[in-house]
């Protein structure tokens, strides 16, 4: 039957701790024959595409491009900060990444929701032509010939001048087309592609509007229901922890703290983080290798993953003014917020119901070390 527990508002970040090399580079393989297996069986309709850990709420996030701010950066919407074009050597970074990573939907995925002259067969043939897959980390992503023909075929089919560079309407017009993964789960049970369980959080463009997540068997039985919020940080940088009451959709989810990224990736259940009064005194589960949508383009379980540190958790808020439920919680920049009362009591089913293994915290080393248990599925709604 299902439980009703206590309902959760907003997400944070996370961190891990081991290292075993040897078991690290054997699970590392075993996890991308099994995440490969997954995104056959699951959803066939979305587009083939993968921050750094959480920096914590008084620093100032990491540029995402990693080569410091240029004097335009003020003019592009985040993740990107600069002006991206040929050159030798070619340009790399974050967001030649995420570049090429976006463009593969435009250019791959007829449902994306770009302007009309895209849908007609000649400027879906031209974009297809011109189609590179997306990259598999940001070190092998280069700004090349091909990238720069790819992008001028895009700028024609999102109705901006068709120069081959990527300025601040070509960003601002792909974010627009291509942020949405139409991520859906199947309703395929976990237990058949080798997971004992399930978290499946439905969620809203606007953030600030708190979700109902439910944690499913292996077998796809709902076993219990609560309230998260999964809402990043509202500005940039993010304002002093934690933060409290904010209103609409927060940083995107592309950007280092920004919002909780849509899609599937795999979970694992970590013992405790080392800050109770952050991320609360119970295991956390933590998002380990992306498997479908954002989370594939934006979690890639390498060293230089664009974003990491997502892990599902409480904190001790009550040390900073929260009144405890329904009061909003802080945001989550990035993760999954929820009661202390539900972390606790997923914590317990998984262990006691489930059969599932608390690992040793990592602290958001990469490749993760484990076999992952679990899987969590963010899903956009309407």
């Amino acid at each position: 039957p299902l439980k009703s527990g206590p309902i959760s508002r907003r997400p944070n970040g996370g961190i891990m701790r081991v290292s075993l090399a040897l078991v690290a580079v054997a699970v590392g393989v075993a996890t991308q024959v099994a995440g490969s297996a997954v995104a056959k069986a699951l959803s066939p309709a979305l587009p083939s595409g993968g921050r750094l850990e959480k920096v914590k709420a008084n620093e100032v996030p990491v540029k995402e491009d990693g080569h410091g701010q240029p004097a335009d950066a003020e003019a592009y919407p985040v993740p990107f900060t600069r002006r991206l074009e040929l050159q030798t050597p070619p340009l790399t970074g974050r967001d030649v990444y995420l570049l090429r990573g976006l463009m593969a939907r435009i250019a791959t995925e007829p449902s994306s929701p770009i302007p009309s002259r895209v849908h007609e067969d000649s400027a879906r043939s031209t974009a297809a032509a011109a189609a590179l897959p997306p990259c598999a980390s940001v070190a092998g992503c280069p700004f090349d010939a091909a990238t720069a023909a790819q992008l001028r075929s895009v700028q024609r089919a999102l109705g901006v001048p068709s120069s081959g560079v990527f300025d601040p309407a070509t960003a601002e017009a792909l974010l627009r087309a291509a942020s949405a993964d139409h991520f859906a789960w199947n309703g395929t049970a976990p237990e058949t592609l080798g997971y004992k369980y399930l978290v499946r959080c439905p969620v809203s463009a606007n953030r600030s509007v708190e979700t109902t997540c439910t944690l499913h068997a292996g077998n796809g039985t709902s076993m219990y229901s609560f309230t998260a919020r999964l809402h990043g940080a509202s500005v940039l940088p993010p304002p002093a922890w934690p933060s409290f009451n904010s209103s609409g959709a927060g940083v995107n989810q592309f950007t280092s703290d920004g919002c909780t990224p849509t899609g599937l990736t795999e979970f694992d259940l970590n013992s405790p983080e080392d800050e109770p009064k952050e991320f609360g005194p119970y295991p956390v589960n933590r998002a380990t290798v992306g498997l479908e949508g954002n989370f594939k383009l934006l979690l890639t379980n390498t060293a230089d993953t664009p974003r990491g540190g997502i892990l599902m958790h409480t904190g001790e808020w009550a040390c900073c003014g929260w009144k405890g439920p329904p009061a909003p919680m802080p945001n989550s920049i990035g993760c999954i917020h929820a009661y202390p009362e539900s972390i606790e009591a997923v914590w317990k089913l998984l262990t006691e119901e489930l059969g599932v293994t608390v690992r040793e915290n990592t602290n958001g080393k990469t490749p993760y070390p484990y076999k992952s248990q679990g899987l969590l599925a963010v899903e956009l709604t309407p």
